[in-house]
């Protein structure tokens, strides 16, 4: 499944949760930027931490910015 075919099926389902697709698609976005970046730095400059004690955090952090209050 590529991220081409993944994102609509993502999208959708923040949709479910009370986002409007515009919302979603920006969320989406935000999300694939933040784990990029922290995926980079975290394994080729091991900063500011290795990735695997990232993990946890970086999870949590996910959830909740996809949580709808």
């Amino acid at each position: 499944l590529s991220l081409h075919d993944a994102l609509p099926i993502y999208c959708d389902f923040l949709v479910t949760l009370g986002y409007t697709r515009s919302e979603a698609y920006q969320l989406l976005f935000m999300i694939l930027e933040l784990v990029s970046t922290l995926c980079y730095t975290a394994i080729v400059l091991h900063q500011p931490d290795d990735i695997e004690q990232l993990k946890p955090m970086l999870f949590t952090t996910i959830r909740k910015m996809i949580e709808r209050s």
